[in-house]
């Protein structure tokens, strides 16, 4: 892919690493007491979680209550779920089974890769598979469904294609953060530039929408369409322009990730100014 191989080479300050990395550091936790995280919703397993993302469950579960007393006990369990997570690499015709996949080695690579007391042997395992991670990111892109099942309503294809988007988005990310402390640059290829986001991101977390409450045949509901797609460097372009007046967690991120965190707020921009710098890989 063309535009997967031209690539913008970026840097950023300490404060934008520090931010970038205590979000993502959160997620665990977050899919452990929310159900979801930024990039896994909460609606888009209703007959329960595929086998890989309980895995993952249960180690973000025991990675809470990290501690040195326990730490060889979590990381043989983190390791046998790695083991277990890469032999179940799933068959390439099943797109649900493939994010669930890239989902939980996402979320291992972070409980690993940015996590400042885990063991040496694991963070050299997490390095060798961020290649696998970059291939899979790629890989579900392009065998996203044209066409979804007549069944599912629009709220349901509305989970299920922003999940597949932010789900690469943040993939490319922990690529380009892991890059950032290992080698000094965060690389942000075309590719990734070029990805849509959608403007109803704000919908994510809005649980009356989600639970139904609204009806989609109702007036007062969103309107779900192909006209709500902007491209990353989009986004970027029109909140520099002070088009958005008002960005949820996710699109921060994203911001922070191409401009740095002076493209957030000054009142973010001074909080992770004071944080301790984070542990070179």
């Amino acid at each position: 892919m063309l535009l997967d191989t031209l690539e913008v080479i970026l840097t950023f300050n300490q404060p934008t690493v520090n931010y970038l990395t205590d979000h993502l550091r959160k997620f665990p936790m977050a899919f452990v007491r929310k159900g979801g995280t930024l990039f896994i919703h909460r609606q888009l397993c209703q007959d329960g979680l595929p086998d890989p993302l309980q895995d993952i469950f249960a180690r973000c579960a025991m990675d809470i209550h990290h501690s040195n007393a326990n730490r060889h006990i979590i990381s043989r369990a983190i390791s046998g779920t790695a083991s277990h997570l890469i032999q179940s690499i799933p068959p390439t015709h099943a797109f649900i089974s493939k994010l669930a996949f890239v989902q939980s080695l996402i979320l291992l690579q972070i409980m690993i890769l940015f996590c400042p007391t885990v063991d040496q042997a694991l963070r050299q395992q997490a390095k060798r598979r961020m290649p696998l991670l970059q291939v899979w990111a790629v890989k579900l892109f392009d065998s996203v469904p044209k066409y979804l099942p007549a069944s599912m309503s629009p709220r349901q294809a509305w989970v299920l294609a922003e999940s597949c988007l932010r789900m690469i988005h943040i993939c490319h990310m922990v690529s380009g953060l892991y890059g950032m402390l290992k080698f000094g640059c965060f690389v942000l290829t075309l590719f990734v530039e070029a990805l849509p986001l959608n403007r109803n991101g704000h919908l994510w977390d809005d649980n009356l929408y989600f639970n139904q409450k609204v009806p989609e045949t109702d007036p007062s509901s969103p309107r779900l369409d192909e006209t709500d797609l902007v491209s990353y460097r989009e986004l970027t372009d029109l909140s520099e322009e002070g088009q958005f007046r008002q960005l949820a967690l996710f699109e921060e991120m994203l911001l922070a990730a191409s401009k740095g965190i002076g493209s957030v707020t000054q009142g973010t921009h001074a909080m992770y100014s004071q944080q301790v710098s984070v542990h070179e890989l």
